[in-house]
């Protein structure tokens, strides 16, 4: 009995590690294909583009987070 419950808990830990391990790739996924959106003007990017405090602007036709406070 002891030795089903150490592996259901082995299984679980595997399992939750897998789950932390894909949300961290589909995040860098998303970071990626975000910082390829094409534009024409700083108006076409998007304002969730980036993060507080840092503007998405236009730049070489592909949307780019510039912090303009330094």
């Amino acid at each position: 009995m002891a030795y089903i419950s150490r592996i259901f808990y082995v299984l679980i830990i595997f399992l939750s590690l897998f789950f932390v391990v894909i949300n961290g790739v589909k995040s860098l996924l998303l970071i990626k294909v975000r910082s390829f959106i094409p534009c024409q003007r700083s108006d076409d990017c998007p304002r969730n583009l980036c993060v507080d405090q840092i503007i998405p602007t236009c730049v070489w036709a592909k949307c780019k987070c510039k912090n303009y406070n330094d």
